[in-house]
């Protein structure tokens, strides 16, 4: 159970960061089901923190880091 759950957060991450999901299965069929929702909660994360994107998120650490790199 506990390698499905952080699959599905990888997934999950993929779509709403990456290059959308790339598998398919019943992961993917459940991500696109609920991609809406998704992007509605990315957009309120963005508007109560009060940025405008995605990198603005991130730890002011992460940023310095260097992992806001894009893949």
């Amino acid at each position: 159970m506990q390698l499905k759950q952080s699959y599905a957060l990888v997934l999950v991450y993929d779509f709403l960061f990456g290059q959308g999901v790339q598998c398919g299965g019943e992961l993917k069929q459940c991500i696109s089901r609920n991609k809406v929702a998704l992007q509605s909660c990315l957009a309120r994360l963005k508007v109560r923190a009060k940025v405008h994107r995605n990198e603005d998120l991130l730890p002011k650490a992460a940023l310095k880091a260097g992992m806001s790199d894009k893949r």
